[in-house]
This record gives C-alpha cells, sequence and structure tokens, in this order.
C-alpha cells in the first residue's frame, strides 16, 4: 500500500508539470513508475543492495543540503514570532469566516484574530487537514466515503488528509471514527470482494 501510494503521489506531482492530467494519464504515469521500479529491482541482491545504497546516500547528502540551507538562511523572527503580514492574513481571514458565519445565520459568531507576538503562555496548535479528500465524486475528491481512493481500489488513504477543511474542533474523535468505518469496510466488504466499495 505504501508503495502503490507513492506512484500515487508520484503521479500527482507530474500534475504540477503536465497540465490537464486526466484519470487516465495519472494511472499510465503509475504504471511507468511501477514498471520501472520493478526493472530496477529484478536484479541480483548484491546489485540492489549496491542501488540502496547509492539512494541511501543521494537521501543523506540532500538531507544535509537541507539542514545547511537551513542555517545559513535562518531568521530568529522569522522562526519564534509571526511576521508583519502573517497577523495581516490572520486579521483578514478572522473576518471573512465572521462574515460567513453571519451570512449563514449562525446565532453565535465569534473572531479572535492571532495577534502578536508569539507566546507559549496560550494554547498554539495547529491540526493540518486536506490533500486526499473524502467525497462522493471521484472529480472533486480521492477518497470515497470508506477512504478507498478511486483510482485504485487497493489503496485506503486514512488520515486527517480526508477532511475538506479544518473543523473549528481537534479532528481526533472524527479520525478515528472514520478509521473504525474504514477497517470495518475493508474487512467486511472489500476483503470478501476485492474492487471498488463505491460505484462513481
Amino acid at each position: 500500500m505504501e508503495i502503490a501510494s507513492g506512484y500515487i503521489g508520484f503521479a500527482q506531482y507530474v500534475g504540477y508539470f503536465w497540465h490537464g492530467m486526466g484519470r487516465a494519464e495519472t494511472r499510465m504515469v503509475c504504471f511507468g513508475v511501477g514498471a520501472a521500479v520493478i526493472v530496477l529491482l529484478y536484479r541480483g541482491v548484491t546489485a540492489v543492495g549496491r542501488l540502496t545504497v547509492v539512494l541511501w546516500v543521494g537521501m543523506l547528502v540532500t538531507v544535509f543540503f537541507i539542514i545547511g540551507s537551513g542555517f545559513l538562511n535562518f531568521h530568529s523572527k522569522v522562526a519564534f514570532d509571526f511576521p508583519p503580514n502573517d497577523l495581516k492574513m490572520a486579521a483578514y481571514v478572522t473576518a471573512k469566516g465572521v462574515e460567513i458565519g453571519k451570512a449563514m445565520g449562525a446565532k453565535t459568531v465569534t473572531g479572535n484574530s492571532r495577534k502578536g507576538p508569539y507566546t507559549v503562555t496560550q494554547y498554539q496548535t495547529t491540526h493540518n487537514t486536506g490533500g486526499t479528500v473524502l467525497g462522493d465524486n471521484p472529480k472533486t475528491s480521492t477518497v470515497n466515503r470508506y477512504l478507498q481512493s478511486w483510482d485504485v481500489p487497493n489503496v485506503f488513504v486514512i488520515g486527517a488528509s480526508n477532511y475538506p477543511q479544518n473543523a473549528s474542533w481537534n479532528p481526533t474523535g472524527t479520525l478515528g471514527a472514520l478509521t473504525y468505518w474504514a477497517i470495518d469496510a475493508l474487512k467486511n466488504k472489500y476483503l470478501k470482494n476485492p474492487g471498488r466499495l463505491v460505484s462513481a
């Protein structure tokens, strides 16, 4: 599953350069990457070991390059405080959120935008969500209601990436429920009859 998700991720990166890439092209890229991996790995264990060492060294060089770049370009005000534009963006987005809430007829709408300077004396957090959105249409979502990939039926993506937005409270409780839901479908539906659990 991890390898298959890697193929999908690679195809999604290709989409930045191949504008208008559709589902057929995405599958073609995934298949091509998979075939290339098989060709690269279809050799003696010693050769695969050498290839692994080369990739490992390449990874270390990349990591050290990123760490070095971070040291050379380090700015404490950016790292440890909110830049002025961040505060302006927070104020703007908060005001828009209040405006939307009132337009929707909410009974109580409050908005307190982020203020500087940064302090650990108040609750600071972030809940990153989105990226493999759950939905009922493969054109506008990545996974179906069972968190199964629309494009690759044997890939299930379980995580906060399934949310189309960040709710006002912690996502973990709902994520736990979604996990149980997906595992139940995987165990009691998919394993008995592998394939798409939801027709598009």
